[in-house]
């Protein structure tokens, strides 16, 4: 019987994070929650703790690439999922992620959102992110950036060192589909805090499609 674990990296989440865990548990179908406190300034440690997941704590804020490479060693499961702090109740939904796993039709299962509605973002780092992808591996892919997903243990392990930063996911990506390893996208209703068109949003974003240029230049070369 195939184990599931669980990883969420994490920084400032305590207002979001504890509806996460309390959705995933609630599935009945995880193992164990690893969360990795990407040096919070809030109490996301103490909240992750409270609702029975084992806190893994970063002193300075290393960036989810790097914050994912260190939760590895603290799973055990034979498949893991890594989820976004900020899906609140809809959390509960990846863990159908790991069907197609099971059925050996996959090797790594990314979730599509739904449109965004609102509005919020310009897609840009989306369209470069794709453009990135299919320069380098010649696969088209709907959701590039989307942090959440699933996939074997050993599978990820393969995958080690990830890529720093918000570059994570196209990182994770190219080198998946490099190895052969069989990708395959799956719609899902989830709902996140998306950045807003504001100050902060636009640093975030701006953040973002630096890390994405430098991982796709990065690989350009290996």
């Amino acid at each position: 019987m195939n184990t599931i674990s669980v990883l969420i990296p994490a920084h400032n989440e305590g207002e979001r994070l504890a509806t996460t865990i309390k959705a995933l548990w609630n599935t009945n179908k995880i193992e164990e929650i690893v969360v990795i406190d990407d040096g919070s300034s809030d109490d996301t440690a103490i909240v992750a703790s409270k609702y029975g997941a084992r806190v893994v704590c970063s002193k300075k804020n290393v960036g989810k690439g790097k914050a994912l490479t260190i939760g590895y060693s603290f799973v055990k499961g034979d498949i893991v999922i890594l989820v976004d702090a900020d899906l609140q109740e809809s959390a509960s939904l990846t863990v159908a992620l790991v069907e197609p796993i099971l059925k050996n039709e996959a090797d790594l299962v990314i979730a599509v959102f739904p449109p965004d509605k609102r509005g919020s973002g310009f897609g840009i780092a989306r369209y470069v992110a794709q453009v990135g992808i299919k320069l380098l591996t010649k696969k088209s892919l709907n959701a590039p950036l989307s942090g959440q997903r699933a996939l074997k243990r050993k599978v990820l392990a393969d995958l080690l060192p990830l890529t720093p930063g918000f570059g994570i996911e196209v990182g994770m990506t190219i080198d998946a589909l490099r190895k052969s390893y069989r990708i395959i996208e799956m719609p899902l209703n989830l709902t996140h805090c998306s950045p807003g068109r504001n100050v902060n949003g636009f640093i975030h974003r701006g953040k973002q499609f630096y890390n994405i240029c430098t991982t796709i230049g990065e690989k350009l070369w290996k």
